[in-house]
């Protein structure tokens, strides 16, 4: 009751004082949000023991994370029963696959096992794949795997490519969309694989190729990640590592949505009075500030506004929603009086991407259009979970979410919903693509944005 009440009154002051409302709602949500205590146990004395500890860990998530429903709370509790008694004969990768596989099964993408630890961890092979509308290719590659770049890839360790990702969806948190997403730095690291494939060596990759040429690559040893977690189709042809080949090296230009891939907010100008602009996280950079950025872009209006704008959040994974709750609503300000917006989505958009797209259409009313490929997350979603519950001996770090949002047909329900969205909240009605298109291999290696091109002749 007092946390209800006190929801409540921090929500109507945020509601009167409009400026504040985000300082005094962060402060709450660092209150309401509950601690992660682990019960104190001494050091372990073997592996068998530190799985245990680690697994009775893992027994509390669902504790403080309120997303899982009654019979998902039932299947993980039986799930983790079934862990304890083999947790100590698992491989380092196959315990680490049974937690992912267990923490999927709440349904939801926020309630997920950290990925940046997943990549830092195990070998992964000399390649990157990127999925595209038309199938699974091979877009950076190092040594010795250059001569596979830019080549489809049919199939992975003799399984289809589309039952590779089939068979990994349960080890990933979220929707079909956000298991797209996730899939690749798994699908070319052999350790994980060989949970899923026991008759693999957790060594080598067999990469099955379109011309019917099955190519063995092996597993460079675990390390830090040369692309971190951003899509790697999103990085242009500089690579960080100078070991490592892009197939857009081979492009005459890059497309709007590509180039200067390092700043959070890019805008250019387009034809016919139009204006493009990219949000690629909901956070700040080297630049400054992203709602600063965002307002310095706003402040280049025609006196009569543009007459299109298209926002593209195809690789916005999220961040803080706040960043871009002023420029959303002020977009239909920016507008010419006969001028349309498209908001451009993919299976990246994620979290505060959602957020930023509900709202850039609620604001703007019949003139948004979606065009794109399905966003990676449910309507409604949960998320603001605080701190991960991190498994003390493994350090398998799991996200959690505590508060529910609803960006489609909105979520005001004290206690449960955001309280964000009891300042912010929209309900913007359906999210899905008007146009579904997606982006082809060809156009990205030939240097063209297949979504961005039909967007062009939409607006026309």
């Amino acid at each position: 009751m007092y946390v209800l009440s006190a929801l409540l009154i921090v929500t109507l002051l945020a509601l009167q004082f409009a400026e504040p409302a985000s300082l005094i709602l962060q402060i709450y949500l660092s209150r309401a949000e509950p601690a992660l205590p682990l019960p104190v146990r001494p050091p372990p004395e073997d592996l068998a023991e530190a799985r245990r500890q680690d697994v009775a860990d893992l027994r509390l998530l669902p504790n403080f994370d309120r997303s899982f429903s009654p019979e998902a709370k039932l299947a993980f509790s039986q799930g983790v029963d079934a862990l304890d008694a083999k947790a100590a004969a698992l491989s380092p990768a196959g315990f680490e696959m049974a937690v992912s596989r267990l923490v999927a099964l709440a349904g939801n993408a926020h309630t997920t096992v950290n990925k940046a630890q997943r990549v830092r961890s195990f070998g992964r092979a000399p390649l990157r794949f990127a999925w595209f509308a038309d199938g699974l290719y091979i877009v950076r590659t190092t040594p010795p795997a250059d001569a596979l770049l830019g080549r489809r890839v049919v199939s992975i360790d003799g399984r289809p490519a589309a039952q590779a990702l089939a068979d990994l969806q349960p080890y990933l948190s979220g929707t079909s969309e956000r298991a797209r997403d996730d899939s690749p730095p798994l699908l070319d690291c052999p350790a994980l694989l060989q949970v899923m494939w026991p008759d693999t060596d957790g060594r080598h990759l067999a990469v099955g190729l379109a011309d019917g040429s099955v190519e063995q690559v092996g597993a460079l040893p675990p390390g830090p990640d040369a692309f971190a977690l951003r899509p790697v189709m999103v990085i242009g042809p500089a690579a960080p590592s100078g070991d490592w080949k892009s197939v857009l090296g081979a492009a005459p230009q890059l497309p709007l949505s590509l180039r200067e891939p390092d700043r959070v907010a890019y805008s250019a100008p387009l034809e016919n009075g139009g204006l493009y602009i990219r949000i690629n996280a909901n956070e700040d950079d080297a630049n400054g500030p992203l709602a600063e950025q965002l307002a310095a872009i706003a402040v280049g209006k025609p006196p009569a506004g543009w007459h299109r704008i298209v926002l593209d959040l195809r690789f916005n994974d999220g961040g803080d929603e706040l960043k871009t709750m002023a420029f959303a609503k002020s977009l239909p300000d920016l507008l010419s009086a006969d001028g349309n917006l498209w908001i451009v989505t993919g299976n990246a958009s994620f979290s505060a991407a959602i957020i930023t797209a509900a709202r850039a259409k609620y604001f703007a009313g019949g003139r948004a259009h979606i065009v794109g490929e399905a966003v990676g997350d449910h309507h409604p979603f949960w998320n603001v979970g605080g701190a991960p519950l991190v498994l003390r001996n493994s350090g398998i770090a799991i996200g959690h979410a505590y508060f529910k949002q609803d960006w489609t047909d909105g979520c005001y329900s004290i206690g449960v919903c955001n309280p964000l969205q009891s300042v912010y909240g929209v309900a913007a009605g359906d999210l899905s693509p008007e146009v579904t298109v997606g982006w082809s291999f060809a156009d990205y290696a030939a240097g063209r944005d297949t979504v961005i091109e039909r967007v062009r002749e939409l607006a026309r």
